[in-house]
């Protein structure tokens, strides 16, 4: 069994903390653990190391649309399980479109609701008008978000992340080396109990996709 980040972090016996870890294995997503909202369809790749694929389910996109997978879903309620102000979550994720044109996004945060710019969100953001991978934060209510870019482009391939606060500011580290750290330390964040999520956004009608192989949140 594979152990997970951790798990090869920490000693032997350490109690953990409130731990989400997922893998996207298997034949399909597990509704039981996660709920999906607005327009994309939600797979399991078929593929190498494919991992969650969420694209727009029909052959054609349509601009205008967005698809989130999120912890909390109108029928078994909201599962907000992570600290806002102490935390890690780590992903490893692929976007695959053009840049200018479409968004994905990750991490946590605390309203599934107002997808696109708020909801309290402490995650990465790929895409639309960054040509580098950033660091994303928003308020919970109001809008009010701050993008902060990392040197790393924009690209098709799998980036690792991290993203991580303990009381201060939110910094999101982007496969192991390159560290971006926010200047917001109260606002522009997530203030409640929150919840992964995984985001994705056409502005055009051309597919724009995110894929997950791996994601885990822990409270720290």
């Amino acid at each position: 069994m594979t152990k997970s980040i951790y798990d090869q972090l920490n000693a032997s016996g350490t109690v953990a903390k409130q731990r989400l870890v997922e893998t996207f294995s298997g034949n399909e997503v597990d509704y039981k653990r996660w709920g999906a909202g607005g327009d994309f369809g939600f797979y399991i790749d078929d593929e190498v190391d494919g991992g969650l694929l969420m694209k727009w389910y029909q052959a054609t996109a349509v601009a205008g649309k967005e698809g989130i997978l999120s912890t909390s879903d109108g029928t078994s309620g909201e599962k907000r399980q992570f600290s806002p102000t102490n935390f890690v979550w780590i992903a490893n994720c692929k976007w695959t479109g053009t840049r200018t044109s479409g968004v994905s996004r990750f991490g946590i945060k605390r309203y599934r609701d107002g997808t696109f710019n708020g909801g309290g969100v402490a995650g990465a953001t790929m895409g639309y008008d960054n040509t580098k991978i950033a660091a994303y934060t928003s308020s919970e209510t109001g809008g009010e978000y701050q993008s902060v870019s990392s040197t790393i482009d924009v690209d098709n391939v799998y980036h690792n992340f991290k993203g991580s606060r303990s009381g201060g500011a939110y910094t999101l580290l982007i496969d192991g080396i390159t560290s971006v750290t926010t200047t917001q330390t109260s606002s522009h964040l997530p203030v409640n109990a929150s919840e992964p999520f995984l985001y994705v956004y056409n502005n055009d009608t051309t597919h724009h996709t995110l894929n997950c192989n791996y994601f885990e949140v822990y409270n720290t």
